[in-house]
Parts: C-alpha cells; sequence; structure tokens
C-alpha cells in the first residue's frame, strides 16, 4: 500500500477527531500520535493491546465506536519494511487483529478472508463469508474527502463485524 494513502486517511481521521464530529454514527478519537514509539506508550485497558505492537513508523493510532461497536484502528507500516497496514482490532476482544488491510487496486483498499482455524470448519466460514461478500473479497473504497469516510468507515466497521461473525459461524 502506498504511503500517501495512508498519510491521507490519517489527514481525514485527525481532521474529524479535532472537530469532535460523528460520522456515520460513529465518534473518531485520536489515541496516539504519528511516529510515537508504541513499545513506550502506555496502553489504556480498554483497548486491544495489539494495537501498540512494536515500531515507530506509524500515522497514528484512533478509536472509532458507539454504543454499539468500539474498534481501535493502527495506520502503520508495523514491519518497517514500507507496506503500510490498516490494523483494525476490536477493543471488547483481546488477541489478534480484526483485520489488516494492506493491499490496494484501483483507489480500492482490498482484503481477502482467509480463515485459519484449526477446527476443521473453515470451508464453511468460507461459504457463510461469501453470502455477503462473493469470493470471499472485499473492497473498500480509499476515502479522498471528508464527506467519503462516512461510508468507509461504516463499510470498515460493518466488514468487521461480518469477520467475526464468519469467524464465530454465528452468520444466520
Amino acid at each position: 500500500m502506498r504511503t500517501y494513502q495512508i498519510m491521507r486517511l490519517a489527514s481525514l481521521f485527525e481532521s474529524i477527531a479535532q472537530q469532535n464530529n460523528i460520522i456515520g454514527g460513529f465518534k473518531i478519537e485520536k489515541l496516539v500520535p504519528a511516529n510515537t514509539n508504541l513499545q513506550n506508550t502506555i496502553t489504556n485497558n480498554n483497548l486491544n493491546s495489539w494495537l501498540f505492537i512494536k515500531g515507530t513508523n506509524h500515522y497514528g493510532i484512533y478509536r472509532i465506536y458507539n454504543t454499539d461497536v468500539d474498534y481501535g484502528i493502527l495506520l502503520t507500516d508495523w514491519r518497517d519494511q514500507g507496506n503500510f497496514y490498516i490494523i483494525v482490532c476490536n477493543n471488547k476482544m483481546n488477541g489478534n487483529a480484526t483485520l489488516e488491510i494492506s493491499q490496494e487496486k484501483n483507489d480500492n483498499f482490498i482484503w481477502k478472508y482467509k480463515p485459519m482455524k484449526r477446527d476443521g470448519n473453515n470451508a464453511y466460514r468460507k461459504l457463510q463469508f461469501s453470502s455477503k461478500y462473493p469470493d470471499c473479497l472485499v473492497e473498500l473504497a480509499i476515502p479522498k474527502s471528508p464527506t467519503q469516510i462516512k461510508s468507509f468507515l461504516i463499510s470498515l466497521i460493518e466488514l468487521a463485524e461480518f469477520r467475526t461473525k464468519a469467524d464465530n459461524l454465528s452468520i444466520s
């Protein structure tokens, strides 16, 4: 993923957080400024610890929440190799990130659902997931302006929630 796309997304998040606006039913809060050494950051117990992975090459950590959902979003090059990621973590759960988006194509972020649980049900998970996202492939339009951030956030949170349901085999 190219640096300027992450920078643009961080800038949009930053502007909404500064204005203290609610966008698409979500509040955006800036948690950590860009390029802070995350190893030295004291984490808040209400946040998923995965947001505070090592590294300093990032563009900030944001909290996206409302009364129903609470997600942290880390915009980073967490491997310090020039590959930028959008890391999305559910703050109501511990453990791994819900989404790690690192690919883009034609002004869209690309993410593919690949369940890797070891219970023999991954084919069924993929079948459930493909009921909403054919081929288990998701494209999210990269927002270019503040007016596009609402639909991006709604799509991102819907994807994160649906992925969790597919992983838990709870799609009806």
